[in-house]
């Protein structure tokens, strides 16, 4: 707890006013109008074994901004953040 208040706070900092929001868990609707009023994920992990919210803000054509350490989800999500998909 005492990392995020910190992460939130040096967010604040640098990005005063509405450009940076925190908000506690909501449910899919909440998220769904989070993820669309975003322009850039920041993914602070420097592990995680897969990082769903990456793929929830590519979901909505969202990027994302992570470490180019071990994080599961960044070999599912082509860096374009395109997915292809094939009729067959």
């Amino acid at each position: 707890p005492a990392y995020a208040e910190c992460c939130i706070e040096q967010l604040k900092q640098n990005f005063p006013g509405d450009l940076s929001e925190v908000r506690g868990f909501g449910g899919p609707k909440e998220l769904a109008a989070v993820w669309e009023q975003t322009l850039l994920n920041i993914h602070t992990a420097c592990y995680e074994a897969y990082g769903m919210t990456i793929v929830e803000a590519a979901s909505f054509g969202v990027p994302t901004l992570l470490h180019k350490g071990t994080i599961g989800a960044k070999d599912l999500i082509p860096p374009t953040g395109r997915f292809e998909t094939s009729m067959g």
